[in-house]
């Protein structure tokens, strides 16, 4: 599994990872400039794009499994977005605590039971605000 992106004005380009990040603010004087971060701080909200880089076009249902920072084990449910591609729109909640998420994108057909993988795990820094 891989993941794609670029770079883009509101966007940023990580660990081969593609994020958005949502409702960011960048403010600027004619002293001071302050650009948005190429980090995750935690409490931010963001849209993951994974690529699965197989055809997902015939999955029900798109979920990634999260392991927190502190352990606890959680699974978001993601859209499928193109052929090899699922998206999820993260909540603040979600990346709360800073620390080391561990994340593997699930992918699973309700009619049969050779389709449903799981993806290579794959792991977010979120820092804490001020590092």
């Amino acid at each position: 599994m891989s993941y794609w992106g670029g770079s883009y004005w509101g966007g940023r380009y990580w660990g081969g990872l593609y994020w958005i990040a949502e409702g960011s603010q960048v403010n600027m004087t004619a002293r001071y400039a302050s650009r948005m971060s190429d980090k995750i701080y935690a409490g931010n909200t963001l849209t993951l794009v994974v690529d699965c880089e197989v055809t997902i076009s015939a999955a029900d249902h798109c979920y990634l499994y999260v392991i927190k920072p502190a352990g606890t084990a959680t699974t978001w449910t993601a859209t499928a977005a193109s052929s090899t591609c699922m998206v999820y729109t993260t909540t603040s909640l979600d990346f709360a605590d800073s620390g080391i998420y561990k994340i593997n994108a699930y992918v699973q057909n309700d009619t049969s039971t050779t389709y449903n993988f799981t993806g290579d795990t794959f792991q977010l820094r979120v820092y804490s605000r001020g590092e």
